[in-house]
């Protein structure tokens, strides 16, 4: 990958994870959850498939917060 891919990966990542970090959608509004997933995978078309760890760690944690969030309610 060159560095502007990288770049731009990093960018699209932080630009979706900033859009739910503290607003995760429901954990059983599944339709929010996929939007979600969505948003999270175009930024990988076309990169190497290693490139989806950045994406799954980001996802994991939006994850555990929307859990968090309805286990406390």
């Amino acid at each position: 990958m060159t560095n502007e891919q990288v770049t731009a990966l990093m960018k699209a990542a932080q630009a979706v994870w900033k859009k739910y970090r503290d607003d995760p959608p429901g954990f059983h509004d599944l339709d929010a959850l996929d939007r979600m997933l969505e948003e999270f995978n175009a930024p990988l078309k076309g990169l190497p498939e290693r490139t989806t760890q950045i994406m799954l760690f980001f996802i994991s944690e939006i994850y555990e917060r929307s859990k968090a969030r309805e286990n406390a309610k």
